[in-house]
Order: C-alpha cells, then structure tokens, then sequence
C-alpha cells in the first residue's frame, strides 16, 4: 500500500505537469491557428522567418517534447508497481505534433503544412484527447489495487494555490473534467469531444435532455456549448490571464455544467 501511495503521489505530479504544458502548447498552437486571420505577425520587408511565429513553433515542439518524456516516465512509474499503464496512442499523437511542427521550416509553407484545413488544431486536439484518456486510465489502473475513493483530480480537490499557481492551467482542466464527465455519462469514446460531444449528448436527437419544456432543453445545449467555446482556453481568450479570482469563477461555472449534466435525463431516441 505504501508503494501504491507514492505511485499516486508521482503519478498526480506528473500528471500536473502534463496538463500544464498541454495548456501551454495549445495556447501557442492557437495563436497560430489564428494568424491567416491577422494582418501581421511581425513580418518585415526580406525576413521570411517573423521571430513570433518562431516562438510559437519552438514552444510547441519543447511542450510536445516535455509531455512525450513525462508520459513515459508515468508508465515506468506503474510498470514499478506492477501495472500496465498503455500509453502509445498519446505518443502517436505527440510524435504526429513534433512532425507537424518540423515540416514548416518557413513562414512561406506555414500554410501547406498548418493552416491548411486547420491542421495543427486536428493534431492538437487528438493530443488532448489522448492526454485525457491516459488521465482517467490512471485513476482506474490505482483503483484496482487501492480500492478507495480516489479524487485527487476532481475539481473538488483543487485548491486556491493550485489556482494561484496556474490559474489557465486549472480553468483548462475544468473543462476536460467537464467532457470527461460528459463522456462517461452518454458512454462516449474519446474521439468525441468539444461541440461535437455537447451535440451528441444535447442535440435534437441527443442522449441527454434537461428540462420538458423545449426551450430548456435548447437552452442547456447552447449554454454548455457557449460556456465552453467562450472560456475553454483562457489565455487565447484573455478572459483569465494571470486573475486567480476569475479562474475561481470559471470553476463555479464548470461545476454547474456538470450539475446540469447529473440532472439531465436520458432520453429515449
């Protein structure tokens, strides 16, 4: 039991560590994603390579690099204790970012190889996805040999240091914990998320409804799925910056969304 106590320690730090710098990689992939909509990215007469969009593509590639060597230390943490934590298809889709990232070697074919079809966000959010699915395979893998109430990671337990700390860092993992539980209750795979989920689960022909009266139940689906498109990722948004008291307020919000998903009723399709 002792070894299994450090195993959830370990595993919480470096899990903690994960999702800092999935924050951080978003962030940057964001403001890139966005740059065909801008008129300038510090681009001058004869530089073909703006010193932002360098920034940007290196901080990308060290998170992606950061979170690749974490992951796999998270696994040897388990095999130490005997458990089998399956992390290949995070290091897929952490490899498919690097590589991504690798082909722009110029402003000139960021187009080719990010901007089109919104490519750099697909990869990401694939990253998130499998970031979050390695996340709640922990809790399972030290459940099976510690079986009490594990919640070191339920938003019940974040603190206001841990806000203080990383106040985007936590608004971001309040809403994966919201499509987590989302998922879960709908019985999901972790190739929906985001808008599609919401839809799937409060969509006209949706799993979930909450509320009889009709405009409840539109209402439900455009207040999640607003929430989370508005506030999801804070710093692209600027709704948080370095504020611990609005990151405090976005987690009362995400705690009412998923108040909405317990009373929501299944429906009957």
């Amino acid at each position: 039991m002792h070894r299994v106590g450090q195993l959830a320690v370990k595993s919480s730090a470096l899990i903690s560590q994960i999702i800092c710098d999935l924050g951080e990689l978003y962030h940057d992939a964001a403001i890139i994603s966005y740059l065909e909509n801008m008129e300038s990215v510090g681009y001058r007469d004869g530089v073909d390579e703006p010193v932002e969009l360098q920034v940007h593509l290196s901080s990308i590639d060290e998170c992606a690099r950061r979170i690749r060597d974490r992951a796999e230390a998270l696994a040897i943490a388990f095999r130490g204790c005997g458990l089998y934590l399956d992390i290949s298809t995070l290091l897929e889709a952490v490899n498919d970012v690097i590589d991504l990232i690798q082909q722009v070697k110029s402003y000139r074919n960021l187009d080719q190889f990010v901007l089109s079809n919104n490519q750099l966000m697909t990869v990401v959010d694939r990253l998130r996805t499998k970031v979050q699915g390695v996340v709640e395979n922990t809790g399972e893998l030290i459940c099976e040999v510690m079986p009490v109430s594990l919640e070191a990671r339920s938003l019940g337990r974040i603190t206001y240091a841990d806000v203080r700390r990383n106040p985007q860092a936590i608004v971001q993992y309040a809403f994966t914990s919201f499509e987590s539980h989302l998922r879960k209750r709908i019985g999901a795979g972790l190739e929906l998320y985001g808008e599609n989920l919401i839809n799937q689960a409060y969509g006209g022909n949706g799993n979930l409804s909450y509320g009889t009266v009709p405009s409840e139940r539109v209402g439900a689906r455009n207040f999640m799925s607003g929430a989370y498109a508005v506030f999801r990722n804070p710093r692209m948004h600027r709704t948080v910056e370095e504020n611990e008291q609005m990151a405090m307020k976005l987690l009362v919000l995400v705690d009412l969304l998923i108040k909405l998903i317990d009373e929501s009723e299944n429906t009957t399709v």
